[in-house]
């Protein structure tokens, strides 16, 4: 159940949005399209304010979605609905223009402007906040088209142009305010929850674009210590200036190094060992122009900063029996794992998948595991061995048990196995994986 708050506080919101807007009644007399249209732009308000607080990355995600990663998945579909959302009441929008303001006023009934029609200069306000939301609705699809574009392009600069969509989100907000046929400053249900409504999603985006990276990385850390752990990949340990963040094993954080000629953009990496007061450990593998520039330059003595810690890939959360999947510089989490106590009860079997011994992080060190660990590691270099299969797990799992499946590594690899273990027979309890696709 608790892993499903976030998905039941989401429609939670658009039930409470359709209820307030049930019970609303129109200030002036409008065809039924049209107040089904406004309802559509209700929701649309509602679904962008979950978009944009999303962004802010507030702790309180990680336990609403069960993990933040787990959240951006939501924001993804929060996203496309919203759009959506646009294109539906603008469309219905036309189809009940027939019957709003002075067009048709034989068809109107009694309200506030009766047959006369409405005051002198509204039509032209009318005009004037729908041109206003043509305009909105343009940027979205330019800046849709750009996001699709940019998909693969370097992280740093899709972020960028996803900052832009605050312009037609702001746009839109200035069209409900002034073409809404109902009562939106005043006391009636609809009115007050959207105006909460729109408050939180315009300061979560006002946070997310102009604060979030000047006051979310406060714990600042010294790098005390560099190694190489694998080709291409280096261990950086840092000690904390003052008090150092209090994380648990599995988590991980958003890190960055502000120093000139230094410049490391946000980026989420899991820490790499379990937890020590005051100390905090990454493996970083070059794996993009930015991590291939970090390793090259990053010195001991250089200072960097992170947020609170993230996540919910914690294996004290699941049942005594598990299977441990790790793929590369996946391993990281496992690791921070097996340095903590872990309690007697649990019985584990460890698969590690990597490229060749020279691009196995931390391998020399998994291999000496020891016995009484409760851990049976099982390696596999894919240079030797191939591709790891669910066969090969099944032959080292007994079918007999259920396990627990705790997975980290590369996108393609989980999709293969999470495929392959529903048909070979394993017994899985629960398949945990958390995403970094923080787009």
């Amino acid at each position: 159940m608790r892993k499903r708050q976030g998905p039941l506080f989401i429609l939670l919101t658009l039930i409470l949005t359709f209820i307030f807007w049930s019970v609303s009644e129109p200030l002036r007399n409008v065809a039924p399209v049209r107040q089904y249209s406004e309802m559509a732009a209700s929701l649309m308000l509602v679904c962008f304010a979950w978009v944009n607080f999303i962004s802010t990355r507030h702790p309180l995600l990680d336990s609403l979605f069960h993990g933040l990663d787990k959240s951006y998945l939501y924001h993804k579909v929060l996203s496309i609905t919203s759009v959506l959302l646009i294109f539906v009441h603008r469309f219905t929008l036309d189809a009940g223009k027939g019957n709003h303001y002075g067009e048709n006023r034989v068809n109107l009934g009694p309200g506030p402007h009766g047959l006369n029609g409405p005051p002198p200069g509204v039509e032209n306000g009318a005009e004037l906040f729908s041109g206003i939301a043509n305009l909105s609705m343009l940027l979205f699809i330019v800046l849709i088209l750009l996001a699709l574009f940019a998909w693969k392009m370097n992280y740093e600069k899709w972020k960028n142009i996803h900052k832009l969509f605050f312009i037609p989100y702001m746009i839109g907000i200035i069209h409900y305010y002034g073409s809404s046929d109902y009562a939106v400053t005043g006391l009636s249900a609809l009115g007050l929850w959207l105006n909460l409504v729109n408050l939180v999603g315009l300061t979560s985006a006002i946070y997310s674009i102009g604060f979030y990276e000047r006051t979310a990385f406060q714990s600042r850390y010294v790098v005390t210590n560099i190694r190489t752990v694998a080709k291409n990949t280096l261990e950086i340990t840092g000690k904390a200036f003052k008090k150092g963040i209090r994380y648990k094993e599995g988590q991980f954080t958003f890190i960055k190094f502000t120093e000139e000629g230094k410049k490391f953009p946000s980026h989420p990496f899991t820490i790499s060992q379990s937890f020590r007061k005051n100390e905090i450990q990454f493996a970083i593998k070059a794996l993009g122009d930015h991590t291939s520039a970090l390793l090259e330059s990053v010195q001991e003595g250089d200072t960097f900063a992170v947020t609170s810690p993230h996540g919910r890939f914690d294996y004290k959360a699941g049942s005594n029996r598990q299977v441990w999947l790790a793929g590369g510089i996946g391993i990281t989490p496992f690791r921070s794992f097996y340095q903590s106590a872990i309690p007697p009860q649990y019985s584990i079997d460890l698969f590690y998948c990597y490229n060749n011994e020279a691009e196995g992080p931390y391998l020399d060190e998994i291999k000496t595991l020891a016995a009484g660990s409760g851990i049976r590691v099982h390696l596999h270099d894919l240079q030797t061995k191939g591709f790891l299969g669910a066969e090969d797990i099944c032959e080292a799992v007994p079918k007999t048990e259920t396990v627990d499946v705790y997975f980290c590594g590369p996108e393609p690899l989980r999709i293969k196995l999470e495929r392959e273990l529903k048909t070979c027979g394993l017994r899985i309890g629960y398949f945990h994986y958390e995403s970094f696709q923080f787009k």
